[in-house]
């Protein structure tokens, strides 16, 4: 029989060397994630390279798998592993990225996702799956695989991390044919128009609903259970200030600061909470509005008082990490070499105490009567096993002990069923998972709207997620005035972000604009017109203003105040050279967002200036251009730097720009009819 042997090109078999070595750069020589004694293994455990905030009991593990074959969750998953050659290739390049660019655990396994597509591509298409073979019909059969029924959103995030991975293997000459390629995803718009029925979905996905609201007040006042009587305390807490769900969960006993605080010639009291915020963010305190300190307060004596069992469960562990927690009642007991099934039962707080030893790995003997009996020692071992991962410090942070957490329960505390007992041996924190199901629900798990019987006004399901509060305190921000710097310091973020959490109406943002030019006035060619009224005129200045101002709406360089019911726009996509483009004096990330453009349109003119020295064709008139909006924009930042023009005032600017497309065209069909 003849034997078929496939050549191989020299370039080919170097690829493939270079993936070779890569490898095993990152199995011999970097450290991170796991030891490497476990790289071998098809599911990684890198739990202790991640602080899960919010979640300290859940597991990080990575997956080495192929596509839609994983199934289970934790220490029991299985899948279908890559084939070995890929598997290598995938560990390896999971290890280097984190080593070369730490990201939180999430983004980890949005990489390993991303090589998870592209293995399935190479299937897909009869191919080997060895990334030396890499080609750019493998890359978008990926990004077909993986961006199926999923919003535009991920879609995009999916096709950027398939990109990242084809980046590194053309960084480092791990392919044996180099070649260009994008996922060509368009990048989901960022969430600015305010008008249409988009916008009030996701307006309405985002912010409580009023019954939301109504409902969780009920639920306070008239708790069920334990589970109830803290979760709900939990929401009061995000109410009243813009919370992070992890962030009031890992709360300190002693969060609770005041002051006294001077507001115009008297002092005022001040009440905070210490925030540790999420993100990378620096410790801060989140200052609670007057009007919901009382509320505040409560919530927060609520949760020390009904915390203060399991509070002591874990300072005794602090204290004896290498014994285990006895209550008073059953002290005796640690006398004892053998326990029965009721008093393990009893200890565990669980009514069959052999299937909860057996669920922990207890061996009984037979004692007398044929009753089973269970080691002190072991039961000892099982429960100290129990210790969450990063003990005694919540979240691997030094600042924060267990025994300091303001809400922690007895261990099993908050299931469905076990009436807020818990284990009378152990404590566990709530994390956000909990809460979410609580307040979202799961298919397996009924929201506690629906437990409680309550509805929509419609009758429709109320819907809330833990992040909904952080949305509409933002929100209420932004209607009472908050300026950009002030609402990103309270939430505990960059102030770029907070365009994701504007969720104002166009009609909310027209009466604010008028508003402030009620209040601080405004300068430019729109208020000089309403000023140039008369008394007694037809039209008032506020009624001409109220026009002006009622049919503006946002843009990238402010808000635009031509009134498109009576024209088209003469200057379309010219918006910084137009009379009627307003901005708000003072504004911090308007004047950001002005400096960054004037960099970029610095660095064109010298660009086009170079090109004109060329005597490039048509470089003259980019020029032109560009110094038309580089003088522009230094206005707008002059304006913004103008002591002497109060913050808060609307701002225009008199018309600067060349002809409109539709004047030139007019005077070119001028220009036509005197030649014809």
């Amino acid at each position: 029989m003849t034997k078929v042997v496939a050549l191989r090109t020299k370039v080919e078999l170097t690829a493939e060397q270079r993936v070779a070595e890569f490898i095993a750069l990152a199995q011999g020589q970097l450290t991170n994630l796991i030891p490497t004694a476990a790289w071998s293994a098809d599911a990684w455990d890198v739990s202790a390279a991640f602080v899960r905030k919010g979640n300290p009991r859940a597991a990080s593990r990575l997956y080495f798998y192929q596509h839609g074959t994983l199934v289970g969750r934790g220490d029991k998953a299985t899948g279908t592993p890559f084939q070995t050659a890929f598997r290598d290739f995938a560990k390896a390049y999971i290890r280097y990225a984190h080593s070369a660019a730490p990201k939180v655990f999430e983004r980890l396994q949005a990489r390993l996702s991303a090589l998870r597509h592209i293995e399935a591509a190479f299937r897909a298409l009869n191919m080997e799956p060895s990334i030396h073979l890499l080609a750019p019909d493998v890359l978008t059969k990926a990004v077909q695989i993986g961006t199926g029924d999923v919003t535009p959103a991920v879609k995009y995030q999916r096709g950027v991390a398939i990109e990242l991975a084809y980046n590194l293997c053309l960084r480092q000459h791990l392919l044996a044919s180099s070649f260009v390629w994008r996922h060509g995803i368009p990048k989901p718009q960022d969430p600015g128009e305010r008008i249409g029925a988009e916008f009030e979905g996701r307006r309405a996905e985002k912010l409580p609903s009023r019954r939301a609201f109504e409902v969780l007040a009920h639920v306070y006042c008239r708790p069920r259970n334990q589970r109830d009587e803290l979760l709900s305390a939990v929401c009061l807490i995000c109410i009243c200030a813009p919370w992070r769900a992890s962030e009031v969960l890992q709360l300190r006993t002693d969060c609770e600061v005041t002051e006294k605080r001077r507001q115009g010639k008297r002092e005022v009291p001040a009440y905070g909470l210490r925030a540790f915020p999420g993100k990378a963010n620096k410790p801060q305190i989140k200052w609670i509005p007057d009007i919901a300190v009382d509320q505040a307060e409560e919530a927060i004596r609520r949760l020390r008082v009904r915390c203060a069992e399991a509070r002591e469960i874990a300072a005794w562990y602090v204290r004896n990490p290498d014994r285990v927690y006895l209550p008073a009642d059953l002290a005796h007991l640690r006398k004892v070499e053998w326990l029965t099934a009721d008093q393990v039962a009893e200890l565990a707080n669980q009514t069959n105490g052999i299937q909860w030893a057996k669920r922990v790995g207890l061996e009984p003997r037979v004692g007398a009567g044929g009753r089973h009996e269970y080691r002190f020692a072991d039961l000892e071992r099982a429960v100290l096993a129990q210790l969450p991962r990063d003990f005694p410090y919540q979240n691997g942070l030094r600042t924060h002990q267990y025994d300091e957490a303001l809400i922690l329960v007895r261990q099993g505390a908050l299931r469905a069923g076990t009436g807020g007992r818990g284990s009378r041996v152990m404590f566990e924190s709530i994390d956000v998972n909990q809460f979410n199901r609580w307040l979202s629900g799961t298919p397996e798990h009924s929201t506690v709207f629906q437990q409680y019987g309550f509805t929509e006004e419609d009758g429709s399901q109320i819907k809330l997620t833990t992040h909904a509060f952080r949305h509409w305190n933002n929100h209420i921000g932004h209607k009472k005035g908050l300026s950009q710097e002030d609402i990103a310091l309270w939430s505990g973020r960059d102030p770029g972000q907070n365009k994701y959490y504007d969720h104002q109406t166009a009609a909310e943002f027209q009466a604010d604009l008028l508003d402030m030019a009620r209040k601080a006035g405004g300068i430019g060619p729109v208020f000089e017109a309403a000023d140039s009224i008369p008394e007694g005129e037809l039209i008032s200045r506020e009624e001409f203003l109220r026009e002006q101002i009622g049919s503006s709406h946002a843009t990238e360089v402010g808000a635009c105040f031509h009134d498109y019911a009576l024209q088209p726009c003469q200057n379309h996509g010219d918006c910084i050279t137009c009379e009627e483009n307003g901005f708000i004096k003072g504004d911090p990330q308007h004047r950001i967002e002005i400096a960054k453009l004037l960099g970029v349109t610095e660095m064109q003119l010298a660009a086009a200036t170079a090109a004109m020295a060329e005597e490039d064709y048509g470089a003259d008139i980019w020029v032109q251009e560009h110094e038309r909006k580089v003088s522009r924009l230094r206005v707008m930042l002059a304006k913004h730097d103008d002591i002497g023009i109060p913050d808060g005032t609307v701002v225009t600017l008199p018309a600067d720009r060349q002809d409109s497309e539709i004047e030139r065209a007019m005077r070119l069909r001028g220009d036509r009819g005197r030649r014809g």
